[in-house]
């Protein structure tokens, strides 16, 4: 199972065909993940705009966010 960051990349780049030849990798290692692999996130942020905290929030927590 993807998590959410893997198909908002996907999107973004309008298929995992599109999204592999953006990285330069296989098309089979980007439909092989089950989250964007850290050393990929701020690639996939400057190539498709996807914000780091919607790739991975357990790496980058919601800089938006603050307590009350």
């Amino acid at each position: 199972m993807r998590d959410g960051g893997v198909g908002a990349a996907i999107r973004a780049a309008g298929s995992i065909n599109a999204l592999a030849r953006a990285l330069r990798i296989n098309p089979s290692a980007v439909s092989r993940w089950r989250r964007v692999p850290a050393a990929r996130v701020l690639q996939i942020e400057r190539r498709f705009g996807v914000r780091r905290e919607v790739l991975r929030p357990d790496l980058y927590p919601d800089s938006t966010w603050s307590p009350s």
